[in-house]
């Protein structure tokens, strides 16, 4: 116990004139100019995380953790450091001169730097621990392990305060080194920011190199029936094998391995499965059974292994004798095609044109085999004799299955009956076609033949129709518009679907109106006179509390139904943001509020009042002495008094049925149509009169939802040569021309004011109301539509 007081002691006192001090009862640690580095109690959980590995000197976790703050002052802190070495008594003999401490020093301030600039997630208080653990590693400390339990257990138990209180010696020259060593050791193995994050993201100080891997010879996919669609000489061919392939129902072998054994008891063994057991082993008493199983001395039956998986083959023979001249021998082809394509197994496919006495081998997995194969013609009156010889060559191979194509009359012909009678054992299956389009499958079975199935096709409607031009409105693009991941975006929104109130919209000094809509967009009005930037496209439904944190806001989200605190930090200027989900021993809270001065949020529960740390996000319960354990109020303006100076309620013109070109050449929509007033105004007008409409597009999708937000809703329309028009629900149009010289444009759909206009290349025009200036490069609105619209409109006109 004396020993452990005394542990206790000699770790966590302050030196006389160190930079750091224990303050508020021992409960908080500071720099000796009050500014906090930690709490007892935080720092208690760092070292009980890491005690069993021992630790350096608390000076140096002390200058690891301040280092780690988000607050932290680089320059105050090292200026703090200088000032204790210059005030050091002169150096003795014996001792460590300046210029050795200033090197240290230097160096430690180095990797200082370098642990303040780690990203946000590697060095929050939760992941100090695992920091000081990867620095300094399993070294031999001052303190071991066991000692060191055993002070932080004497720490916390209360009993040491009044100890802690009293300063200790004063720093040392020696001291000073020791702990300005750790620092610069530690500098030597992590010299950047990426060196020690790649040790605390992977555990290991350097990637493993990549391995060599030899490249691959690429083959290429192609789609062989595709192909022939798009020439008009094999066209016929390719959609007649499509229709055969569906209607050929081929059956598939029954020999062959499976996942259950299939044959019989093939031995007996003393290795096996429990329900492999002879009878006889279970006639024995437990004791006897558990001997003879441990001893492997029981008895297995083994069953008889099945046979593997051969690797199959199948062989097409196709007739080119007289019978088949003019169409059969087209029908004929395209059975061979299906055959070829209709696998079940993988088999591999070889085919040959049987003459009258001779065969040759033909190609049906290229183009050029299948016209070369439509060339083929014999003046032979049968086959016969070809198909006895290749079927005695081919038939030595074993799982080969042969597939003999012909014209149906051929096997009611005395002449060939003698030869296919020969053949017929060692046929699989016989395909006969006639002049009026039939089909007969027969399957070959040691000699005797059984009709499968038959089928009959429109050979006038399948090989001799024209090509049809594709038609491009089912091919629209499902790339989103480039406008969506523009980031920041060029083009301001309108503020739509605001609400005047407190629990909405928000006011912030320096930074503006922080708005969630009614369709749980977060929008940012920088100032009046000018349109909304979207920071969030969806947040959480919830009560909502909003402050302004440095340039940007946090956004509390308290999801009562789903007991769920979320916490948002946006980057206003960087048009980004990230989120934490609080710990569930606050997610239950009756009433927040953000104080400004101290970036904490106050959080009231059932039972206490949390204040938590926006940078940190450390949390603890207040103090009644200190803030009277009431909540604060609010430091928020009411909405209502500056609702009407900032926000503009707009005619956004979002409900289009269809857009085309009107008889004046312009983009119209219904009744209005989008016109260029003068070198600076754009405007989307009304028409007078009777509209004609030309070149009308086509909804292709009018209830398109790409991003989280489901509330937002895109309605998609093309023409016939593949142009897009996207109405975006926020008040946006996307154009998207077929021509993909021809940037992407943007423009707002506002009726009450002119619009503003964006284009994929950079380039804006139109009313300052809508344009992020910061983000684009403005031009003459008469410049713009003449570069990007009009051509958008030719190019659907000229199709």
């Amino acid at each position: 116990m004396i020993k452990a007081v005394i542990n206790t002691q000699k770790y966590f006192q302050a030196p006389k004139n160190y930079f750091w001090q224990w303050t508020d009862n021992a409960d908080v640690i500071e720099w000796k100019d009050g500014r906090t580095i930690c709490y007892q109690r935080e720092l208690a959980f760092i070292l009980k995380e890491v005690a069993s590995y021992g630790l350096p000197p608390l000076n140096v976790v002390l200058l690891i953790c301040a280092a780690s703050l988000v607050e932290y002052n680089e320059a105050q802190s090292i200026g703090m450091l200088n000032g204790i070495l210059q005030s050091l008594p002169p150096c003795k003999p014996d001792e460590s001169s300046d210029e050795v401490l200033k090197y240290h020093l230097e160096q430690a301030q180095k990797f200082l730097h370098i642990v303040s600039n780690l990203p946000h997630e590697l060095k929050r208080r939760q992941k100090t621990s695992h920091l000081l653990f990867e620095v300094f590693g399993k070294q031999k400390f001052a303190i071991n392990s066991t000692n060191l339990n055993d002070a932080v257990d004497e720490l916390l138990s209360g009993r040491m305060q009044h100890l802690l209180n009293i300063k200790g010696d004063a720093i040392t020259r020696h001291q000073l080194k020791t702990d300005l060593s750790y620092l610069s050791d530690a500098l030597q193995r992590f010299p950047t920011v990426e060196s020690i994050e790649l040790r605390l993201r992977t555990g290991i100080d350097k990637l493993p190199e990549a391995i060599e891997i030899a490249p691959i010879e690429s083959v290429a996919d192609v789609d062989l029936l595709k192909e022939l669609e798009e020439d008009n000489k094999t066209i016929g061919v390719a959609r007649l094998a499509r229709h055969i392939i569906a209607a050929l129902n081929i059956p598939m072998h029954s020999q062959g391995s499976s996942d259950q054994p299939l044959g019989g008891i093939s031995d007996i063994t003393n290795r096996g499965n429990y329900d492999k057991l002879l009878l006889s082993e279970l006639a024995y008493d437990d004791d006897a059974l558990m001997a003879r199983l441990v001893n492997n001395e029981a008895l297995y039956l083994r069953r008889e292994q099945p046979p593997e998986n051969p690797q199959r083959k199948r062989t097409i023979l196709l007739d080119t004798t007289l019978k088949m001249w003019g169409l059969p021998r087209v029908f004929a082809l395209s059975v061979a095609i299906a055959c070829s394509r209709n696998t079940k197994h993988k088999e591999t496919i070889e085919a040959f044109a049987l003459a009258g006495e001779t065969y040759q081998t033909i190609q049906l997995d290229t183009k050029e085999g299948i016209i070369q194969t439509l060339e083929t013609l014999q003046h032979a009156l049968h086959c016969g004799k070809a198909l006895q010889a290749v079927a005695s060559n081919v038939n030595n191979v074993k799982n080969n299955e042969l597939f003999f194509i012909t014209e149906a009359s051929l096997l009611h012909s005395a002449a060939f009956h003698a030869p296919l009678a020969i053949v017929k054992e060692s046929l699989s299956f016989i395909l006969t076609v006639n002049r009026n389009g039939e089909l007969a499958l027969y399957q070959s079975i040691k000699g005797k033949t059984q009709l499968l199935s038959t089928a009959r096709f429109d050979l006038d409607e399948l090989l001799f129709k024209g090509k049809i031009k594709p038609f491009k409105l089912n091919k629209a693009n499902e790339d989103l518009p480039y406008f969506i991941d523009a980031h920041p975006a060029p083009l301001l929104y309108p503020p739509t679907r605001i609400v005047n109130s407190n629990e909405r919209t928000f006011y912030l000094n320096d930074i503006g109106i922080i708005a969630i809509t009614e369709n749980n967009r977060v929008l940012h009005i920088a100032k009046a006179g000018k349109a909304a930037v979207e920071l969030m496209n969806y947040i959480e439904t919830g009560e909502y509390t909003v402050g302004a944190f440095g340039t940007g806001a946090v956004i509390m989200v308290n999801s009562r139904d789903k007991k769920q605190l979320k916490l948002y930090k946006i980057d206003i200027e960087g048009g980004s943001y990230k989120y934490d989900i609080m710990p569930l021993e606050i997610s239950i809270a009756k009433k927040i509020v953000f104080k400004t001065r101290d970036n904490h949020f106050y959080i009231q529960t059932q039972n206490d009042i949390i204040r938590l740390n926006v940078n940190t996000l450390d949390y603890n319960g207040m103090k009644p002495n200190s803030f009277s354990h009431k909540m604060p109020d609010s430091d928020l303006v009411d909405i209502r008094t500056v609702f009407l100076q900032h926000i503009q309620y707009e005619n956004i013109f979002t409900n289009i049925k269809s857009i085309f070109i009107n008889d004046k050449g312009k983009l119209a929509f219904g009744k209005h149509y989008l016109d260029v007033r003068d070198t600076h105004t754009i405007k989307i007008i009304e028409s007078e009169g009777l509209v004609t409409e030309l070149n009308t597009s086509s909804t292709y999708d009018d209830d398109f939802r790409p991003l989280p937000n489901k509330k937002i809703r895109f309605r998609k329309l093309t023409w016939n040569d593949g142009s897009e028009a996207i109405v975006d629900s926020r008040g946006l149009l996307h154009l998207r021309s077929s021509d993909t010289t021809i940037p992407e444009i943007t423009l707002v759909l506002i009726l009450t004011k002119s619009t503003a206009c964006w284009a994929s290349d950079g380039t804006t025009c139109g009313l300052t109301y809508f344009i992020n200036e910061q983000h684009s490069r403005r031009i003459t609105v008469s410049s713009f539509y003449q570069n990007n619209i009009q051509r958008f409109i030719n190019q659907i006109k000229a199709s």
